[in-house]
């Protein structure tokens, strides 16, 4: 075990906390016995993992070039972001203990871009007035967000929220727990006061039937879990030309029946004309069987 101490710097570069486990183990082994010494280091590694649980690693994703690809902001220095969307990971279970962290820290990245989008919104509108001056000061300058993608605002709630989708990583959730499911749902409500939509994306089965079995499906439909981040950008991205894309769908499904019914109808007329014209005919025929069958008995006479 003693050995073992010059093997304090690898752990140290590796990881403080397995270092701080180790010490733990050492100086108890030795001021005790083994048994004891073990004893505590278990029960040092279980709280280690308890607060690494209740604050766990939670990061701002952005898209990665044009890939399908999405990772922490900083860690990748080309990148593309949206204005209007937050994409949102965070890395552990949601549990009792965690889900107020949860739901603090995704509103914490919802505030965080508004008021990026805001600042920027302001250094613009101060640099065109500048611009316009008959003097220019040599320490303005203008400090953009790298790949912003500015989008023009159609109605009020959007001018005055610029955030419209919260888009939730759920790939790492591996368990979640009744509290976890009311995290998601007070944070559905939160973001609904906002004007802003919450998409999951990436969800394993069984956290969708946890979801199920805790009736979050009630305030957040089954249509806003998606499959993959992407999938979720995109439907943010093109939201608008898909719900005018139901509408038409729904307006041309509609002119189907209605030209299915008038084809039914004419096809019912046509049908029914001539049956007439033939009953008509079939009637003329038997008249003039009549007339002639007439005639013939009485020529006969």
């Amino acid at each position: 075990m003693f050995l073992q101490v010059k093997k304090t710097r690898e752990l140290w570069a590796m990881s403080k906390i397995d270092l701080a486990i180790w010490l733990v183990a050492f100086w108890a082994t030795v001021i005790w016995d083994v048994v004891q010494g073990l004893a505590i280091a278990i029960g040092f590694a279980l709280i280690t993992v308890i607060f690494r649980s209740q604050w766990p690693k939670a990061a701002k994703l952005v898209q990665i070039g044009d890939t399908e690809i999405y990772k922490d902001i900083h860690r990748y220095g080309v990148h593309t972001t949206f204005s209007h969307i937050v994409i949102f990971r965070y890395d552990a279970p949601l549990l009792f203990f965690n889900s107020e962290n949860f739901k603090a820290r995704a509103l914490e990245e919802v505030e965080k871009q508004e008021n990026e989008l805001r600042s920027v919104a302001l250094s613009a509108n101060s640099t065109s007035d500048t611009a316009d001056a008959p003097k220019k000061s040599k320490r303005s300058r203008i400090y953009d967000l790298p790949q912003f993608h500015f989008i023009r605002r159609k109605d009020k709630h959007e001018t005055e929220n610029m955030v419209r989708y919260l888009i939730i990583d759920a790939s790492g959730f591996t368990h979640m727990d009744q509290m976890g499911v009311k995290s998601f749902k007070d944070l559905s409500a939160e973001m609904a006061k906002r004007h802003v939509e919450v998409l999951i994306a990436s969800c394993r089965a069984k956290i969708r039937q946890k979801c199920l079995q805790c009736g979050l499906f009630e305030s957040l439909p089954r249509n806003h879990f998606y499959p993959s981040i992407h999938d979720a950008v995109l439907y943010a991205i093109h939201k608008d030309e898909i719900e005018e894309a139901k509408k038409v769908s729904q307006v041309s499904q509609v002119d189907a029946y209605l030209h299915r019914r008038k084809s039914c109808s004419l096809t019912f007329i046509e049908r029914n004309t001539g049956l007439r014209a033939s009953l008509k005919r079939d009637d003329e025929n038997c008249d003039l069987s009549d007339e002639v069958s007439k005639e013939d008995s009485e020529s006969s006479s």
